[in-house]
């Protein structure tokens, strides 16, 4: 199975003026594990949730106070949509990250998320488990 499978092509995005509250509102109410941060336009980091609670300790500000642009990881580990799941499961990993941006020709095309890749893994895992059980079964008639 293939990242570009699974990712999603639709993220949110706030611009890098934007203050860290309104990355956090618009994760919660879309219910997603990250934001992406654009400058005129163009993609330029990604906050998720677990840097928005970082970023809200250290500074020991209101959110609305501090600006996306100060806590905003650039993107240092992508996958391709040609990647295997198991290679993304990977770089999550080694990343320590819950989000995965998806890049191809240096163009932001998706991301997806530890949580999408874990499922999906254990799909293709029961799916392997199912097929050895009907191969034993057909072996046995």
């Amino acid at each position: 199975m293939l990242i570009r499978d699974v990712m999603s092509r639709e993220y949110l995005t706030v611009k890098r003026g934007q203050s860290l509250r309104d990355a956090v509102e618009a994760m919660l109410k879309e219910g997603q594990e990250s934001v992406i941060i654009t400058n005129e336009g163009e993609p330029d980091g990604l906050i998720t949730r677990r840097s928005a609670l970082i970023a809200a300790y250290k500074t020991d500000e209101p959110l609305s106070k501090v600006p996306v642009s100060g806590f905003a990881s650039g993107f240092p580990t992508s996958v391709k949509p040609d990647a295997t799941v198991l290679f993304a499961i990977g770089q999550l990993i080694n990343a320590d990250e819950e989000v995965l941006p998806v890049v191809e020709d240096l163009e932001l095309v998706g991301v997806v998320t530890r949580e999408n890749l874990l499922d999906e893994y254990t799909n293709l895992r029961n799916e392997a488990f199912d097929t050895i059980e009907r191969r034993k079964e057909w072996e046995e008639q």
